[in-house]
């Protein structure tokens, strides 16, 4: 059991390359394949088995893996590239800004509120985003950044 104060720990995937949360749905403690053509722009997240190693910390240290279109990736690619005023650019890929955008998602869409308070997510709350992939594809990044492609679907 997680002490009072402990981090709490997210992981985000593709959900066209989701392995590590399908096998915490399938919930028998063990890695699964997920099958299919990864097709995801997160190149860098585009992995059909969960590495074994890496599986056994992510179960023991993460509270809820999570699943996402690649929209999500793009628009959070967006925001860092345009921050809001006062804030840094970030020079980011796909990858590494999905949770940017997907924190975004969990703190504004209301269908999202179980996960919200799962996470304890509020205004008080101190996050801490790993980006650990800068711009590894300039083609792409133009396509997503510049063009738009992958627009924010709205519901």
């Amino acid at each position: 059991m997680l002490e009072k104060n402990s981090p709490i720990c997210a992981v985000v995937e593709p959900n066209k390359a989701s392995c590590l949360y399908a096998s915490m749905e399938i919930g028998d403690g063990k890695p699964h394949n997920f099958p299919g053509e990864l097709d995801t722009i997160m190149a860098g997240l585009a992995c059909g088995d969960p590495s074994p190693i890496a599986w056994k910390v992510l179960t023991d240290t993460t509270d809820v893996f999570i699943s996402v279109p690649d929209y999500i990736a793009a628009e959070g690619m967006r925001m860092y590239a345009v921050p809001l005023k006062g804030d840094p650019i970030v020079i980011s890929g796909e990858s590494g800004a999905v949770t940017l955008s997907t924190l975004k998602h969990i703190m504004l869409n209301s269908e999202l509120k179980k996960l919200k308070k799962q996470l304890k997510l509020d205004e008080n709350s101190k996050v801490l985003l790993i980006n650990s992939e800068g711009n590894t594809d300039p083609l792409n990044f133009r396509k997503l950044v510049w063009e738009g492609s992958k627009i924010v679907k709205n519901k």
